[in-house]
């Protein structure tokens, strides 16, 4: 009668154990969910950065390409352009 209750007992703490570890692994899977959801957004917006950065990295190539052939090296295109400045 003991041994029964005892059995019991274990059999009701194994199943709330159980609930625990299930809830548990469902709170994991929606946190690995939201991580992978942000891994894509920022791997878009990374994406996109890159796409909105390339036209100006393309001009500011072109600019030095252009100085370079005029023998304009930096210091001197800075100097001009400052002095270009409204004061």
């Amino acid at each position: 009668d003991v041994a029964e209750a005892q059995l019991e007992t274990c059999r009701g703490n194994t199943g709330r154990l159980q609930g625990s570890i299930d809830v548990q692994n469902a709170a994991v899977r929606l946190l690995a969910a939201e991580a992978r959801a942000a891994h894509r957004d920022a791997e878009a917006a990374r994406l996109e950065a890159e796409r909105s950065a390339a036209p100006h990295d393309q001009r500011a190539a072109e600019l030095r390409q252009w100085r370079r052939s005029a023998g304009e090296d930096d210091c001197a295109a800075t100097r001009r352009l400052l002095a270009e400045v409204p004061r």
